[in-house]
């Protein structure tokens, strides 16, 4: 019998090390209903599965809690949805209540948190909070210390910037940033067209909003919606609004005159 050559030997050893790290994955990601091939960990993320719940990862996720411990929640009766070629970065929180899917090839800087519920109801503690899928398509790009929450949607390829707050939609291709996060857009032409389409894209709108709908109508067009639509209409129309400015607007033909009044004495 000759000797085990060297290569024999890496080989070998190789191979028990892929078998250990297999081993190490299935043990941490226990509470999972199914998980891929050649998925790693650096260190060990908490993963908390309720009853019903269930949470499914695709292959080749790169899952890191080094040197902040990353966390994972489904609440009873939930779904996460994690795709193939999937990077989250350490010190992630990710919790679901309903559902929260994150798609093929996106890749999550430290510290980011997706949470689709709010945990709690104003002013009534003992009311269940309400909770709205989340949505991260293919290729999404998501900055360190991001928050995304409830109802958002983040089209495939777009990107968001460290320290955004993500609610609402985001377009596919699109960057994102800010508190609450908006996209970065070139100025309009200050026309009432585009009044509409800066009202439909701040608030998440799958349509333009007719010139009567307003906060009473509108989904989206609560306080943090108000917030998001002064901001997108001061970069789009290049006006500064004082916070309360949007208070008595009650509709978006309101909305229209008080960009036309903003502009008549800029000039």
């Amino acid at each position: 019998m000759t000797a085990p050559t060297l290569g024999f030997l890496a080989k070998h050893l190789h191979r028990v090390k892929s078998i250990a790290e297999q081993r190490r994955v299935s043990f941490w990601l226990r509470k999972c209903a199914s998980v891929g091939d050649d998925c790693r960990l650096e260190g060990h993320p908490t993963i908390q599965s309720w009853p019903n719940a269930r949470i499914t990862i695709g292959d080749r996720l790169r899952f890191s809690s080094l040197p902040e411990e990353s966390h994972m929640m489904a609440g009873e009766g939930a779904v996460i949805q994690i795709g193939d070629d999937v990077w989250i970065g350490h010190g992630a929180s990710i919790s679901a209540n309903r559902n929260v899917t994150i798609g093929n090839g996106a890749k999550l800087a430290p510290f980011v948190t997706i949470m689709d519920t709010d945990f709690h109801v104003a002013g009534d503690r003992s009311a269940a909070p309400a909770s709205t899928p989340i949505v991260i398509g293919n290729d999404v790009r998501i900055g360190s210390g991001v928050t995304i929450l409830r109802g958002a949607t983040i089209g495939e390829g777009a990107c968001i910037e460290p320290g955004a707050v993500v609610s609402g939609d985001v377009p596919a291709g699109a960057t994102a940033g800010g508190v609450p996060a908006r996209v970065r857009s070139a100025k309009t032409n200050g026309e009432t067209d585009d009044v509409i389409v800066v009202v439909a894209r701040a608030l998440g709108l799958a349509s333009a909003p007719a010139p009567d709908d307003g906060p009473r109508t509108l989904p989206g067009w609560d306080s943090l919606g108000s917030l998001k639509l002064l901001l997108a209409l001061e970069d789009a129309f290049g006006i500064t609004l004082q916070e309360d400015a949007l208070l008595q607007v009650r509709s978006v033909r309101d909305v229209i005159s008080l960009v036309e009044r903003m502009r008549d004495r800029a000039e």
